[in-house]
């Protein structure tokens, strides 16, 4: 065996040995429970009749060795109303609470101590006129269920006793949204598309 086969069988083994090593450290399966909160806000025309506000949300999320892992969450936010909104609705707070399902993609594997990701999912969210007594029906509805398709990305890392710190940015498109009229019923409604921004804690099983 002439000495460039030598080298070639030795990087081999030493590859196979670290790829061996990595997997025994790696769980084959891991669970997530995680809960937070952060910011949101409304897009475009929603955006010049609505304030930026909360956001917070609870989610269980498995990992796997193959990087591609599920996710599923509540996710709720409280928008309150400002200029032409808020003549119409004095006060008035927009409630959204949800659920969604994501697939996650990990960039690196669970070996390693940070994880970014990326993901892209779909859910349902039923949106709430609260905080009001009266309020211009022909401008804004009491409530409205809409179809949501979240994507966005975030980073997640390790930390002892089994906990992870999580930070991610969202942007949930929302379908067959019928809330907000600021030209009257009849007329196309406002897209009530939003983002976010969350932290969160969470604990591995």
């Amino acid at each position: 065996m002439n000495g460039k086969r030598i080298f070639t069988t030795g990087i081999a083994i030493a590859l196979a040995g670290l790829t061996s090593s990595a997997r025994a450290n790696e769980k084959p399966v891991s669970v997530e429970l995680s809960a937070g909160g952060g910011v949101s806000g409304f897009i475009e025309g929603a955006s010049d009749l609505t304030q930026v506000g909360g956001q917070w949300d609870v989610r269980a999320r498995l990992r796997t060795p193959i990087l591609l892992g599920f996710e599923i969450g509540y996710v709720g936010t409280a928008n309150g109303v400002t200029g032409l909104l808020e003549q119409n609705a004095h006060d008035g707070i927009i409630v959204g609470n949800g659920f969604e399902a994501n697939l996650v993609a990990s960039l690196l594997p669970s070996t390693y101590p940070l994880d970014p990701y990326v993901f892209v999912g779909s859910g349902y969210t039923r949106f709430t006129l609260a905080n009001v007594s009266s309020y211009n029906a022909g401008m804004i509805r009491k409530n409205d269920n809409a179809f949501v398709l979240p994507s966005g990305a975030g980073l997640s890392v390790r930390l002892p006793a089994n906990l992870v710190a999580d930070a991610r940015f969202t942007y949930r498109a929302v379908f067959d949204d019928g809330m907000l009229y600021t030209q009257g019923q009849g007329k196309d409604a406002l897209d009530m598309s939003q983002w976010g921004i969350t932290a969160r804690l969470a604990y591995v099983f």
